[in-house]
């Protein structure tokens, strides 16, 4: 049967470990792994045993990358999905069916769930508070079309406008008020570049056209 000959600390990572399985490196696994199977030098494992060390060494491996990808900016839930199931594609492995596929993924997903890594409503409130804030502010249209895109449900979008965006009319004046000066509003085809620009941004209709009275 084979036997753990060696577990040596990573040089990049102290906390991971290189196991060698009959003298023969097997892969890399975290410290949660070696105390999950209790492993130490001598111990004798089974072909069954050694494959779930392996597949679980790669998932371990996906969710150090998926705290990585976060790290660079708040990720929705769907973007989360999408990115474990590019690294299980990545790192080849074997899953036997689409119900397994999406059970695993779904169990990575709520591992970083169950620390708040990922919230939908905090990623919806961090997205509209950098489209309002930049010097050309998006209006809700755009704001839910980018979070639709991204899985993020209408009714949490319009939860975080309201908690964190002024009126979407002052906000949309504010705006208007800057890059007006910028257009001769007595030309019709400069009324109707502002008229798209104001759309094209996010703003109603309903909106812009009171403010060209």
């Amino acid at each position: 049967m084979p036997k753990v000959t060696n577990l040596t600390p990573q040089k990049k990572d102290p906390r991971r470990y290189n196991l060698f399985i009959d003298d023969k490196f097997f892969c890399g696994i975290d410290e949660s792994l070696i105390l999950t199977f209790k492993l130490k030098k001598g111990i004798e494992l089974d072909k069954e045993t050694l494959e779930k060390i392996f597949s679980q060494s790669k998932l371990n491996k996906i969710y150090n990358r998926a705290l990585d990808y976060l790290a660079r900016r708040p990720r929705s839930e769907k973007e989360m999905r999408d990115y474990i199931k590019e690294k299980i594609t990545k790192y080849k492995i074997q899953i036997s069916n689409d119900e397994d596929l999406n059970s695993t993924i779904e169990s990575l997903v709520d591992r970083l769930k169950s620390f708040n890594y990922i919230n939908d409503l905090e990623f919806a409130k961090w997205w509209v508070e950098q489209r309002i804030e930049r010097s050309k502010p998006s209006g809700l249209i755009k704001i839910k079309s980018e979070l639709f895109k991204k899985g993020v449900d209408k009714s949490i979008v319009e939860k975080a406008w309201e908690e964190l965006a002024p009126s979407e009319k002052d906000l949309a004046k504010a705006h208007f008020e800057k890059v007006a000066s910028k257009y001769d509003l007595t030309n019709q085809k400069d009324k109707k570049r502002l008229v798209n620009y104001m759309l094209r941004q996010g703003f109603k209709w309903s909106i812009i056209k009171d403010m060209l009275k």
